[in-house]
């Protein structure tokens, strides 16, 4: 079926599409399915949830987000529609859109709720910007490098596949 970019808006993109041509809204498949399989491998405790599902980051708001990947450690948090506190590790892609949403505004929320990690992938840029805030860094990587994981030690994600698919859109 076709539908229409929930980001920018593109219409008579497939269902099935991994991510969107316009604004590559999507791209992060890969890396869910990545941290999943991590996760599993490894006998972990967290889960990783992908959008749609709201997340309070904190347990009192009435206002959620619907980031694009959501790990979360603590399963009492975790209800089947919602969570209910800080994820550990968020993870978004902008689009021109959504730039200042994702570099500011969810930045400052996801910096003063808690959250661990928070991860911004521009493909425009074919960069990834990660804030550690345990760690009170900020460090960028080409889409063709190894980003370390800050929550899971040994664990790297590289967005080359998704690059590959920017370049033959």
């Amino acid at each position: 079926a076709l539908i229409n970019c929930p980001e920018c808006g593109r219409e008579n993109v497939s269902d099935s599409a991994e991510m969107c041509p316009d604004c590559g809204y999507g791209i992060s498949f890969d890396l869910h399915y990545q941290i999943k399989d991590f996760i599993k491998r490894n006998n972990g405790e967290c889960e990783a949830l992908p959008a749609p599902f709201a997340v309070f980051l904190n347990k009192n708001d009435k206002n959620y987000d619907e980031p694009e990947i959501s790990v979360i450690c603590d399963k009492n948090k975790i209800t089947d529609k919602e969570c209910n506190g800080s994820p550990e590790w968020i993870i978004e892609t902008v689009s021109q859109r959504s730039k200042q949403m994702n570099y500011y505004k969810k930045l400052f929320k996801c910096c003063t709720a808690g959250v661990r990690e928070y991860w911004v992938a521009d493909p425009e840029r074919e960069l990834v910007t990660v804030y550690n805030f345990e760690k009170d860094s900020i460090e960028e990587y080409s889409f063709d490098k190894d980003i370390p994981v800050g929550i899971y030690e040994g664990f790297k994600y590289k967005y080359d596949g998704i690059k590959k698919r920017l370049e033959n859109k």
